[in-house]
């Protein structure tokens, strides 16, 4: 509280990430040369958000605003050459340097809010 006026704020971080790997296969470009076990790439996102409410009541009048900032990131990570060179691994060719990706984009939102209970007038 901050006067009469209410705030509630949070900040959030989340994040996941597949790995991929590939056994008991291997790779027929590399003949007899060939692993039978490969680290095949991996995708990972993470997030970041904040946020703050602020509202106030004046009986049958609430007035409220808000807003929110999020970052995320979104990668995917090539595998070992083994993985992708050639034929690539028999059961799942890994993801290659151009697949690489490491991106990030940022979200803005905000709002306004005003509510009028009528039956509290009356």
């Amino acid at each position: 509280m901050f006067g009469k006026w209410s705030f509630d704020g949070s900040a959030t971080f989340g994040s996941n990430a597949v790995d991929y790997a590939v056994a008991n296969t291997i790779n027929t470009s590399l003949g007899a040369n060939s692993p039978t076990y490969f680290k095949a790439g991996g995708h990972q996102f993470s997030n970041i958000i904040g946020n703050i409410d602020i509202s106030r009541d004046f009986g049958a009048l609430v007035l409220g605003a808000g807003a929110e900032v999020r970052n995320e990131n979104y990668q995917a990570r090539a595998g070992e050459e083994a993985s992708y060179i050639g034929s690539g691994a028999e059961s799942f060719p890994g993801l290659q340097p151009q697949n690489e990706v490491n991106k990030n984009r940022q979200n803005i939102g905000a709002y306004l809010n005003a509510e009028w209970d009528i039956t509290k007038t009356y």
